[in-house]
């Protein structure tokens, strides 16, 4: 029943400050040095529902926190894990500059929304089969999407992909059965193999102008598709 944190500090402040109550934690004015590995107790594990992380640490882990249900991040390098909190419903973050690792949710795959403001890369599997998963908004940053990041998220109905997004891989939506609609920013330029496959109830697609390579069954049957592609698109 433990918090685990790895923080990142540019300068040398006072030494963190930790304060813990029943139902939340708030950690503020980060200063432990980089990856030092340190695992931080925490107390009345069993009654904490919201997790708030100010300032930069340079990665985040979260395990055996049974009654939370939302993380709220300021800054992060990387999000590590986010495991064994089956009451976790809520996920947001201000920026991520580096990555969101592989099956983040490991025991915890009872989130319904997802909000990052900015991030570099989702890695593979990092919301597979969270079947109560209902948003997913990814605002702004240099973004691959990788290999079954959100398959089988069969509950999942609004996708919101800002600007800079480059590539979305390989099933990375598929058998996401409830999403009926999709925009993509111009910013794409390639569309993995099987993407958006199996997603029966999806009719409706804004395709990105730029569009270069589209993976061989990307899309179901029955997808009406609006653009006006420029690049030349290949498969």
């Amino acid at each position: 029943e433990s918090l685990r944190f790895k923080y990142k500090s540019m300068q040398k402040k006072e030494p963190l400050m930790k304060k813990s109550i029943k139902r939340r934690i708030v950690d503020t004015d980060l200063d432990l040095y980089p990856d030092d590995g340190k695992v931080l107790k925490v107390a009345n594990a069993d009654e904490i529902k919201e997790v708030v992380l100010k300032g930069y640490a340079s990665g985040l882990y979260i395990h055996n926190l049974p009654q939370l249900e939302s993380v709220n991040i300021e800054k992060v390098n990387y999000l590590g894990e986010l495991n064994k909190c089956p009451q976790l419903r809520t996920i947001k973050v201000e920026t991520i500059e580096g990555s969101i690792d592989r099956q983040l949710l490991d025991g915890s795959q009872n989130v319904e929304e997802i909000e990052i403001g900015q991030v570099d890369t989702i890695d593979q599997e990092a919301f597979i089969n969270c079947k109560k998963l209902k948003r997913v908004s990814i605002q702004t940053g240099t973004v691959t999407i990788w290999d079954r990041a959100f398959s089988g998220c069969s509950a999942l109905e609004k996708v919101e992909i800002g600007a800079n997004v480059k590539a979305i891989k390989a099933r990375a939506f598929q058998g996401c059965t409830s999403l009926s609609t999709l925009k993509l920013p111009d910013t794409v330029f390639e569309i993995g193999q099987s993407a958006f496959a199996n997603c029966p109830e999806l009719k409706q697609a804004v395709m990105p102008a730029d569009l270069q390579t589209i993976g061989t069954g990307s899309f179901g049957k029955g997808v009406l598709f609006s653009t006006s592609f420029r690049g030349a698109l290949s498969k």
